[in-house]
């Protein structure tokens, strides 16, 4: 699979083609979590560099199979059961009112840091300037959530 997206937010095709192991090139989206583990990432519109990882998996049997297998495996962390253990315990916590149950899972959890959203933000936003997108009231609201 092929992703040449400028911009992604959980990406449910992506998520399809990982379950289906089927492996993927993609523009690098730092920010995307899915695009951590199991995909081939370029630099953003590198379409000569996009286009050598696909000929490098059309050509390569091996290599397809080890990235699709990678890709299937990335989704691990995301599993149904694990994330619903985690609902339940969250919940439970606080009808519960255990502050330190809450709060341990707070630290158990990846963060994102403060900072880094905000370059991601910058840079997102500096992307689409440059590209000339027009998102309206949506883009310049976004500063003042």
């Amino acid at each position: 699979m092929v992703v040449t997206s400028s911009i992604e937010g959980f990406s449910m095709v992506l998520v399809e083609a990982k379950a289906f192991g089927i492996p993927t090139v993609a523009f690098n989206l730092k920010y995307a979590e899915l695009w951590q583990d199991g995909i081939t990432t370029v630099d953003r519109n590198d379409v000569d560099s996009l286009a050598d990882n696909v000929v490098s998996l059309l050509k390569d049997r091996d290599l397809r199979l080890r990235r699709g297998k990678e890709a299937k495996q990335s989704l691990d962390r995301f599993d149904v059961e694990k994330t619903v253990q985690k609902w339940v315990a969250l919940i439970t916590a606080v009808i519960d009112g255990d502050k330190d149950g809450i709060q341990q899972m707070k630290q158990s959890e990846e963060k994102v840091e403060e900072e880094f959203a905000l370059n991601v933000l910058k840079e997102e936003l500096g992307f689409i300037q440059r590209e000339g997108y027009d998102f309206g009231f949506r883009v310049r609201t976004m500063f003042y959530i």
